[in-house]
């Protein structure tokens, strides 16, 4: 005797991701769907007849379009049976999305008059198994500017970051050499790094060790 059941796929929605397309399928008793979410998410319901519907193997096969232009689109699948909670597949990939925050400062006892220009060149890049090529950002900081910088990683990879600076402190021109930072699996980078100009040198810290 066949029994029919109700099911669902839900994509988690983020102000960062375009759209999100899933197609949705089911070993048995379903028929497949093509389905396309906006950034905002949203749920897709239908129903499964199977004469065991708990064993129903239950796929959605989705592709995230991120709303940042140099983000490659991530395929991302689920497979679960309904016993294993197929019948209610929520796909979330906002939490791939992390934030950094880079800080210029200068040491204190080295500030001089506004009228001596200081500023920094920052440059970060990242790469990692889903890129094809590094992601590759730069942004120019005054003192006590912030740069905010969005950064997916993606579950079970390896990311590299690298990240670069030069410019000009109180007439001096000052570098930083390359930092990498690797980051496994379910690493994070720290939310803050500050970049302190001291000794006509740049060193990086994270804020919270400061």
């Amino acid at each position: 005797m066949e029994t029919t059941i109700p099911i669902s796929i839900t994509i988690v929605g983020h102000p960062l991701i375009e759209s999100v397309t899933v197609a949705w399928s089911a070993d048995t008793g379903m028929v497949p769907k093509a389905l396309s979410f906006p950034s905002t998410g949203g749920t897709a319901e239908a129903e499964l007849t199977s004469e065991n519907p708990a064993i129903a193997r239950i796929h959605g096969q989705a592709q995230v379009n991120f709303a940042m232009s140099n983000w490659e689109i991530i395929d991302w699948d689920v497979i679960q049976s309904v016993q294993q909670g197929g019948d209610r597949i929520v796909i979330d990939p906002g939490q791939w999305i992390q934030s950094l925050n880079l800080q210029f400062e200068i040491a204190a006892d080295e500030r001089e008059e506004k009228t001596n220009r200081s500023d920094l060149v920052i440059n970060l890049n990242w790469q990692a198994p889903h890129l094809s090529r590094p992601v590759k950002l730069s942004h120019r900081l005054a003192p006590n500017q912030n740069w905010k910088v969005p950064y997916l990683l993606f579950p079970e990879e390896q990311t590299v970051f690298s990240i670069t600076a030069f410019g000009v402190v109180n007439q001096q021109l000052i570098k930083m050499p390359p930092q990498s930072l690797e980051l496994d699996r379910s690493q994070k980078l720290p939310s803050t790094l500050i970049l302190l100009a001291k000794d006509q040198e740049l060193q990086l810290f994270d804020a919270m060790s400061v």
